[in-house]
């Protein structure tokens, strides 16, 4: 077993911080991920509401899928 020097036990220092600032990136990226599919999600409900009351002759289908969300008006 080799003994860590100063400069290897920085390195390890840095990659401990580097794992922590990458987690912090994942848990930013994930929750801005989850705001945008909300607020995709909601403006379509909301459009879909506006069509209906403007117009309650047209039938609107709003088919959310993983490929996103689409608002057809038959």
């Amino acid at each position: 077993m080799v003994k860590p020097t100063g400069r290897s036990m920085w390195l390890l220092e840095l990659n401990e911080k580097e794992k922590k600032a990458v987690v912090v990136v994942v848990v930013v990226v994930v929750i801005v991920v989850v705001a945008v599919v909300v607020v995709v999600v909601v403006g379509v409900v909301v459009v879909a509401v506006v069509v209906v009351s403007s117009s309650s002759s047209s039938t609107v289908v709003v088919v959310v899928n993983s490929g996103g969300s689409h608002c057809t008006i038959k």
